[in-house]
């Protein structure tokens, strides 16, 4: 609480006037004198990453999808008679936002459980939690509001669908996708329970009546082989932006027909390919050896050294606690148990679990049918941690995930917070992906959540997993024992736009979302979409309901070049004024026929209140 004296004291020595930010941006913002550009490159950042921190905000970041199509979506129903939860979103984001701190970043695991007391004049108790409990506190708590309220509003907006008329089997499914832009995806119809007795096969059509490919997920039976508890994964194709399709579900009394689609699977030599991709899994350690792109007839990745993911570092035996631990970890090296976890018709799994001393290692690969990537999902669980660096600053131990693409990289692309930009540095961080480019190829890697990345001179893409720093400070020390990741591989051609990357991500950490309930009579039609914007370079932010009532939209340019804008709402509003991102009005907006049309400049975000 001395800070405030310590600062006033900078008066004597220099002429500091104290501002707040708002006050700054008054004074200097209104006119400025000129622009400076300043490039993610120019940023040297290097704590959290490894340290538990990114697993704070892989969680994170699916919490704030979430959040999203919660905020989205009430928005929605609250234009069809709900009443809208405004407040109580508002409540679930602060908790979001307090994850976010500096502190819970770095974790501090070590931070109250070794020879130190916590200072008895603390703010606020804690229950002696370190940072990072306490920021998983809040997330766990964001979740648990946000998914109630998203429930709610979905089946509000289901519940006005007129499904009854011409309906094609004897439940409603609702698929919703959060997203604004259309979409074709695998989704979940979560459980369905109760099921009419004497079931023993599902079948999930369309609006005519149609099969669509689908796979059992869950299937509970009695003793008499009949259905009690189900859960099916299905094919939705193109759905709406910021919408919903109807799809029907059939109870048979018999097994159900097996859906053909162009997933194939080779189980003897571990192949699986679909319509873009063909995959081979390295029978040794379980991973991917090979990624052929089926349009340019080429394997996008170079196993020489391994199939991806090949987990390495270094142990420290100075701070082990086990005896003998291995001078080196290489799960290349490792013989995985291997077994199969799908096997279609909708998707395809295998899964390799490695054991070495002190190191727990999992991989699932999986492929589904209509899908351009591959997905690659790991568990770490590590006794003893890596070697620490001679300086916090300077990473290189660790343990790290790796791989290296078959081509020579020109060009690196990461994204961060609304923006998207090539990185020549060797070590950096991205938000959602890392896109490598050659001179005819790439290959976007999606990831889950913020992370640190390095390349070397042979090419070799490295992600770091698991840090040991603690003991640079202190004689404690400290490491995410237990961590996790999720990929997708997407190989491509020249020319993909930064609106794909981003398509892409969002796709990959925001799911649509399934209401499975009786069919109904209502003034809704199957198929709605609530707000579509067009072009793809402009993209949507946020669409929520604010606590005064209005309805709030923000987009942002995602290409670097002005676009002229169009945004298509599916809902009822009279008129638009464009704001500033406090919520004060700057300007009147045009707004025609339901649509708003708008010059949108590179990078700019837009924000715009409807009424």
């Amino acid at each position: 609480m001395s800070a405030p004296a310590r600062y006033q004291a900078l008066t004597d020595q220099q002429p500091v006037e104290f501002v707040t930010l708002k006050e700054y941006l008054d004074k200097f913002g209104a006119g400025p004198q000129q622009t400076v550009t300043l490039r993610m490159d120019d940023w040297d950042k290097s704590l959290t990453w490894g340290l538990g921190g990114d697993q704070v905000r892989i969680m994170d970041r699916k919490v704030e999808g979430l959040l999203l199509a919660a905020e989205m979506f009430d928005a929605l129903a609250s234009t069809l008679g709900a009443r809208s939860q405004a407040e109580l979103l508002d409540e679930a984001w602060k908790h979001l936002l307090a994850a976010q701190s500096h502190d819970v970043g770095l974790c501090e695991y070590s931070r109250w459980q070794g020879d130190r007391m916590a200072p008895a004049d603390r703010l606020e108790d804690f229950h002696n939690f370190t940072w990072g409990a306490i920021g998983y506190n809040h997330l766990d708590a964001a979740q648990q509001q946000a998914r109630p309220l998203l429930d709610a509003s979905l089946k509000h907006i289901a519940s006005r669908i007129n499904s009854r008329a011409d309906q094609r089997g004897a439940q409603a499914i609702t698929v919703f996708n959060p997203l604004c832009w259309p979409r074709t995806d695998m989704v979940m119809t979560g459980r369905i329970y109760p099921i009419p007795a004497a079931t023993r096969g599902l079948v999930v059509r369309d609006r005519s009546g149609q099969a669509v490919a689908s796979q059992m997920i869950v299937d509970t039976k009695d003793a008499d082989g009949n259905l009690v508890v189900a859960e099916l994964a299905f094919l939705a194709t193109d759905l709406p932006s910021a919408g919903y399709e109807t799809y029907y579900l059939d109870f048979l009394p018999q097994a159900a027909p097996t859906s053909a689609t162009a997933l194939k699977i080779e189980e003897s030599s571990l192949v699986v390919e679909n319509e873009y991709l063909r995959v081979r899994l390295d029978p040794a350690t379980g991973g991917v050896a090979a990624l052929v792109h089926k349009s340019a007839d080429r394997d996008i990745l170079d196993a020489a050294d391994g199939a991806f993911p090949r987990l390495s570092g270094k142990p420290n035996p100075n701070l082990s606690r086990k005896p003998n631990p291995p001078a080196f970890f290489d799960t290349a090296k490792s013989k995985a148990q291997i077994d199969w976890l799908a096997k279609g018709p909708l998707q395809a799994e295998l899964r390799a679990q490695h054991r070495l001393p002190y190191l727990g290692f999992e991989t699932r690969v999986s492929l589904a049918a209509g899908a351009p990537h591959v997905e690659v999902y790991v568990r770490i669980l590590c006794q003893v941690p890596p070697h620490s660096d001679a300086a916090p600053a300077n990473i290189k131990e660790g343990y790290w995930l790796s791989l290296r693409p078959a081509f020579p990289v020109t060009e690196v692309l990461r994204d961060f917070p609304f923006g998207v930009e090539e990185t020549k540095n060797p070590t950096f961080h991205a938000l959602t992906f890392v896109d490598l480019l050659g001179k005819d190829s790439g290959l976007l890697m999606l990831h889950s959540g913020t992370q640190f990345f390095r390349r070397d001179e042979r090419g070799v893409v490295g992600n770091l997993v698991m840090r040991e720093w603690e003991s640079h400070f202190t004689r404690e020390y400290g490491w995410p024992i237990y961590a996790e990741y999720r990929y997708r591989l997407m190989p491509h051609g020249i020319g993909m736009a930064h609106s794909e990357r981003l398509r892409a991500a969002g796709a990959f950490s925001r799911p649509a979302f399934c209401v499975v309930a009786p069919t109904q009579d209502g003034a809704l039609s199957l198929r709605k979409s609530f707000l579509e914007v067009v072009p793809a370079g402009v993209q949507l932010s946020a669409l929520r309901r604010k606590t005064d009532g209005s309805v709030e939209l923000r987009v942002v340019e995602v290409e670097g070049r002005q676009h002229e804008a169009a945004l298509t709402l599916g809902f009822p509003m009279a008129a638009a004024a464009e704001t500033n991102l406090l919520g004060s009005k700057v300007a009147d907006v045009p707004f025609k026929d339901g649509a708003i049309r708008t010059t949108v400049q590179p990078w700019k975000i837009r924000t715009l209140t409807l009424g």
